[in-house]
């Protein structure tokens, strides 16, 4: 585990700015359990800081150099907080992995 991101987070919002950003189907059905959208799941993307970054930790799967990025975030209405999490080997192939209530 590491204090430092593997992926560069202005990267990662740029793809999804762009409106490619990878996000997997279990993480999108998470998002929409508690009423968020692909639309409020890029603006949460497109929110984050260097300041809402957990931990930098190796992927439990066998793909070498796969590293999982985890952030936190609180909810504009305050009452919930969101964990999120981005996983792959270079910035091409960050998928956000998770999105859900913390």
């Amino acid at each position: 585990m590491k204090r430092i991101a593997h992926h560069d987070l202005s990267a990662i919002q740029a793809g999804f700015a762009a409106g490619t950003g990878s996000i997997t189907t279990k993480a999108l059905r998470d998002a929409q359990a508690i009423n968020y959208t692909r639309a409020d799941i890029c603006d949460v993307v497109l929110d984050l800081t260097k300041r809402n970054f957990v931990k930098s930790e190796p992927g439990r799967n066998s793909v070498p150099g796969n590293w999982h990025d985890t952030y936190t975030y609180q909810d504009a209405t305050g009452l919930m907080v969101l964990y999120l999490k981005f996983a792959g080997t270079t910035i091409i192939d960050v998928t956000l992995t998770s999105f859900k209530e913390k």
